[in-house]
């Protein structure tokens, strides 16, 4: 594990250390590490398109208070967009689910 990078940043290396354990216990097989090694040559190869699409939700982004609105299924994921986009971007933004939605946020 690299030392004197955020934690965040350090998933990658904890989440490959913890897939290599997995593997030596027979937990998973070998397709799963093909699998990782397609997705990093796709992120290499594309590494430029992704960062200009960022910038670009980004730049439409930063003018506005997000508000994210999802059903129960992926309330964990608009949960984890919000805590994103508060502490790294330092945006107001708020998730409400849209049952809640139905009664709450139009009262």
């Amino acid at each position: 594990m690299p030392t004197g990078i955020e934690p965040r940043a350090a998933l990658p290396f904890s989440f490959g250390i913890q897939l290599a354990v997995f593997e030596k216990c027979g937990c998973i097989d070998e397709s799963v590490e093909h699998s990782l090694e397609r997705l990093q040559q796709w992120s290499t190869e594309n590494h430029d398109r992704i960062h200009e699409e960022a910038k670009s939700l980004a730049g439409m982004l930063a003018p506005t208070i997000p508000v994210i609105y999802t059903t129960t299924k992926y309330a964990p994921a608009a949960l984890r967009m919000r805590q994103q986009l508060n502490e790294n971007s330092r945006m107001l933004c708020w998730d409400h689910l849209i049952p809640e939605h139905n009664h709450n946020e139009l009262l």
